[in-house]
């Protein structure tokens, strides 16, 4: 499916005011390799084993990433992705490892999509590229330092105040219990807050 005017508008507006300004050539060059993909919630956009050859870009929609903890067998959701997210697993699309997480549509979605082998085309030719991913990477690479600081830091409450300060609609639409395991607090201590809240 093509991407619209506007899609691909929302894609360049997001690029330029979180990474880097881009110059007409890379603008002009990406918009034919990309591509648009939906989802409907629960369809799996990748699973654990998967070849990560396609990178996204989340224009309308939410994700979940879990991944089964070694020790417990539990299933624990590692992050989320929402609107105007670069959707990437880590190890992944950069690395060419096989994707260690399932990837998971919470809503309804609408991605732009870009294949792996257009990228390094695309990449061999426009520099920026190259320092666009980086800081993309940097960006999510810190993310998930925060979430560990946060962990460390702040109380149970705190955790769960902020979580339903910036994702509400997530909170209250996710299962309790996989809630609970990824703002580090037991099933009893979220229900208590969750029912006060």
């Amino acid at each position: 499916m093509i991407v619209t005017t506007a899609q691909y508008e929302q894609l360049i507006e997001e690029m330029e005011e979180g990474y880097l300004e881009l110059n007409v050539p890379f603008k002009h060059d990406l918009r034919p390799i990309l591509s648009i993909h939906k989802l409907v919630p629960g369809e799996v956009l990748l699973h654990i084993g998967d070849p990560p050859d396609t990178v996204w870009f989340i224009l309308e929609g939410s994700f979940l990433e879990e991944r089964i903890d070694p020790i417990t067998q539990e299933v624990q959701i590692n992050q989320f992705w929402i609107r105007n997210d670069f959707l990437f697993t880590s190890p992944g699309f950069f690395s060419q490892q096989p994707c260690q997480s399932n990837v998971i549509a919470r809503t309804h979605c609408v991605l732009i999509e870009l294949d792996y082998h257009k990228f390094q085309e695309f990449a061999a030719k426009h520099e920026l590229a190259n320092q666009i991913c980086e800081r993309i990477r940097d960006r999510y690479q810190d993310r998930m330092l925060l979430r560990v600081q946060e962990l460390r830091s702040l109380s149970h409450r705190e955790r769960y105040d902020k979580f339903k300060k910036l994702h509400r609609n997530i909170l209250y639409s996710t299962n309790q219990a996989k809630m609970a395991r990824f703002l580090g607090m037991s099933l009893k201590t979220f229900g208590r807050l969750h029912r006060k809240r």
